[in-house]
This record gives structure tokens, sequence and C-alpha cells, in this order.
């Protein structure tokens, strides 16, 4: 186990960018309560480095918006000249909560969460996808997950035999908490759709997979799909966390870990994850927080097959801590150079960013500690996501007094 620990540096790198937003202090200040997710625009063209994010509003309707490589909102985005466009996930009446956001390679912009009928109803997992110009993608429209439980949901603890099947491009997948009334609440759930608003029933014959892990109430944080088109969903439960390993059609794939399963346990306590990523080389990046107070921010990564990395660290867990105070990562991106940027929060409340190098040591090219300083003017309060503009920018969102996103020197 390595530990990072942190201290105030002044040196540029860490430190807020004054070339991003509107006021020379690194951040701009967008309408509504929080940014949710971002991502930032990697194709090649006039929009490349430009930044989309959702913002959740406590109504009806979320706020997509974009900004440029500046961080100035982006007027030719939006249907009124403003940066902004309203996206549902249903109805005017119902609530939606967005969980993330994600460029697909048409560049249209798929936002997932889930959508409530009022504010006392359940939550059902929801979905929208939107033109790169933040229109509604007519032929998508909204999908809301209300499909009955499959018969036989797939469990940790009982392997299906592998079916190989080939990846299929004009797919969606996305991993969601299943907190609908059901057999199935508090069950993770992995869910396919075609580019037409329907499930995809190539995935399992139905289009979605319930999980559960070690028999508990299983949280599942995301998934990702390797270049051969096998699956690797990620999530944690009370006591531990892991990665679980499907074929391309749905089926557990016993190939990955331990029958199906790489399971994380760590010396230091429970683990609870944020993020899973997957490399170019598909070796998979775990990214989340050890809860035992006071509360650490913990990464590892493993090879694709789900077995341990000795190039990591040398294969163990990377442990970052903040002397008597709780750190936690609450996202995670890769950089050009392969090093992994995280981002979090001290005790909740202050913006934190670190980058840790392909070989799972502390970057010092980025400060001496390899973190950014909380306790630097201007800092955010709350972290919901990070991703790499550029090897001389990271951009992180979330709240600074109103909806924010700011940007770090790389």
């Amino acid at each position: 186990m390595t530990t990072q620990d942190a201290a105030r540096t002044l040196d540029q790198s860490g430190s807020l960018d004054p070339g991003f937003g509107d006021n020379q202090n690194g951040t701009i200040l967008l309408q509504g309560t929080k940014v949710e997710a971002i991502a930032v625009l990697k194709a090649e063209g006039a929009n490349q480095g430009k930044i989309i994010g959702a913002i959740s509003n406590g109504s009806s309707a979320f706020t997509l918006f974009r900004l440029d490589k500046t961080g100035l909102l982006d007027r030719s985005f939006g249907p009124d000249g403003t940066g902004y466009a309203t996206g549902r996930f249903g109805a005017d009446t119902t609530l939606p909560t967005v969980r993330t956001l994600t460029i697909i390679d048409n560049g249209s912009i798929l936002v997932t969460g889930d959508v409530r009928q009022s504010s006392l109803g359940p939550h059902y997992p929801a979905a929208a996808l939107f033109n790169s110009n933040g229109t509604p993608n007519l032929v998508f429209g909204t999908f809301r997950f209300e499909e009955a439980p499959p018969t036989l949901p797939v469990e940790s603890s009982v392997p299906i035999p592998l079916n190989d099947a080939e990846a299929k491009a004009g797919k969606i997948l996305f991993a969601v908490n299943n907190s609908s009334p059901g057999p199935y609440r508090n069950w993770g759930l992995l869910i396919q759709l075609t580019l037409n608003g329907e499930l995809d029933k190539d995935l399992d014959g139905r289009g979605y997979v319930y999980f559960r892990h070690n028999n508990e109430n299983t949280t599942t944080v995301g998934a990702v799909t390797q270049t051969d088109g096998t699956i690797v969903l990620a999530g944690y439960t009370s006591s531990h966390a892991f990665l679980a390993g499907f074929t391309s059609n749905g089926k557990i794939d016993p190939t990955f870990g331990t029958g199906g399963i790489k399971t994380f346990e760590s010396p230091e306590g429970a683990i609870r994850l944020s993020k899973v990523l997957a490399q170019p080389d598909n070796k998979l990046i775990a990214v989340g927080t050890v809860t035992k107070s006071p509360q650490r921010g913990w990464v590892t990564r493993t090879l694709s097959n789900g077995t341990s990395d000795n190039t990591f660290n040398n294969g163990n867990e990377f442990i970052t801590q903040f002397p008597f105070r709780s750190l936690q990562w609450n996202s995670a991106d890769i950089d050009s150079k392969g090093s992994i940027v995280v981002a979090g929060e001290i005790d909740q409340r202050l913006c934190i960013v670190g980058r840790i190098t392909e070989d799972g040591r502390v970057d010092t090219t980025f400060t001496p500690t390899g973190l950014s300083d909380p306790n630097a003017a201007d800092t955010p309060n709350v972290t919901t996501s990070v991703a790499v503009q550029s090897d001389a920018r990271i951009i992180v969102a979330g709240i600074k007094t109103d909806a924010s996103v700011s940007g770090y020197v790389g």
C-alpha cells in the first residue's frame, strides 16, 4: 500500500487556472443548483475541448449547457442562444435526478439517472438522448425502466456458463441502482438500449440484467465495455467493493476474476466505489473511498481479466489521506500520459484534485504531494465530476455557492 499525504503548495500545476471562467478565478457560476456531471468533447473539429454538462434544478427539468475551451458559455448551443438547453426524463410533472452524462460516438449527449412521479414516489431508472446542439433526439425520446423482474436474476455467487458473442455498434449501455418497488429493490441494474430508445434484447434476451453481490444490497456505480465487447460492472456493498465481468450478451464471464467477480478488500476499511475506467489496453481502474473514519481516497488497477496488475503500485491499493481530515474521491479520468486524475472533497466541503502516475505513484509533476490545495482561495465546495480537457487543464464540476465548473492547471 502506498500512502499519499497532502500539504499546501504554491506550484502553478494543481492550482485554479485564472484563464478559465469569467472572473479570472478559475471558475464559472451557472444557472441552477449543482452541476451533476460533465464531459469534454474529444472528437476532432471546431467543438474539440468544449465542455458539456448537466445541472440539477430541483424541478421537473434539468439543464444542459456547453462551455467553450476557456470556460465561457458557448452561445451556439441550445435553442435560444444562451448556451443552455432544457432536458427531461418524461412529462413536465415528473422529477428527474441526473447521475451521468456521456458523449456517444456520433456526438449525441446521453443523460442517465432516475425519475419520480412525485416527491414521495418511487425512483425509476431513466435516460434521455440529445443531439449535439442540445435539442432532444426525437428518435430516442426518453426511456423509463419499469420492466417486470426476470425470473433468474444474476447473483455473483452463481456463475453462468460463458456464451461468446461479438460486440455490436450502436448500443447504449449504462448501470443504475434499482430502487423501484419489487423483489429486486436495492439490486444493481445493467441496461442496454438501442439508438431508438428501446431495450436491446442482445443483452441477456431482455436488454437488462439485475445483479446482486454476496447476497447484500448492492450499489452499482458504472460499467465499461472493453474492446472485445465484454462488459465490466462496478459497485459495492456494505462489506466489499467489486468488479463483475459479463460477456457482450450479458452472461457472467467465469474467466473474469474468480468466477466472474473481482472483490476488493482493504485493511484500511470498507471501500465505497465511485468510478470505473477502462484504459486503451483494457486494464481497469477502480476509484473510491475507504469509509472508515477518517475517510481516505482509494485507487487500484487490474488487468483486463480482473486479476491484480503488478505494474500498478506493485499490485497494491493506492491510498490518499489528508492529515486529521476526511478525504473522498468522487470521480476520475485518465490523461494522455496514462496518469489517473481524481477529484473529490475534504470534509465534504472543499474540492481537492489529485494525480497518480500510470504505475501507481504520487505524481510530483502535478504538485510535490500530487494533490491540489483545498484551502486555496476560490476553491469550490462540492465535487461531482472531473474530466481532462488537455495536458494543461483539468475540469471539475460541482458547487461553489451555485452550480459551478472550474479549471485546474494540469
